[in-house]
């Protein structure tokens, strides 16, 4: 349970701050690059990302450590050793609710830039463009 609290907390945060930059910057160098990772890191399977994270970052060159302590016992050695799990469940999965909040986002707004003196508009357009990702992981 709490590595997909931790995981989730983490996809979404950064899914959803990718996918607002990428419409954000719609048709540029940055929202190809954004598109371009994502469907990238998102064709690969999450165990083999976890698989090499595991082999390179806990084995190899020691980053991480892959012990488990309950967090009755130590919180900060029970957040350490979960670590590793969380960012790549949360890299894994920000793809795709990047690619959700991206989309959701362009067909709200109609338009590729916010004009200063609309501010307002954006924010609710950011807000209201985020649902779709709100609800999606909830089926999750």
């Amino acid at each position: 349970m709490s590595v997909a609290i931790g995981g989730a907390a983490l996809y979404l945060t950064l899914g959803v701050l990718a996918g607002s930059l990428a419409a954000r910057w719609r048709g540029s160098a940055a929202d190809r690059g954004l598109v371009t990772s994502t469907l990238l890191v998102s064709s690969i399977p999450y165990y083999i990302v976890a698989l090499m994270s595991w082999l390179y970052l806990v084995n190899e060159y020691q980053i991480f450590k892959s012990e488990y302590f309950p967090v009755t016992e130590s919180p900060v050695k029970w957040a350490t050793g979960l670590l590793l799990p969380w960012l790549v469940l949360g890299f894994t999965g920000a793809t795709t609710y990047a690619r959700f909040s991206r989309g959701s986002m362009v067909d709200s707004s109609g338009r590729t830039t916010c004009a200063p003196r609309r501010r307002k508009v954006c924010r609710q357009t950011e807000w209201s463009s985020s649902m779709p990702c709100v609800g999606q992981s909830s089926l999750w």
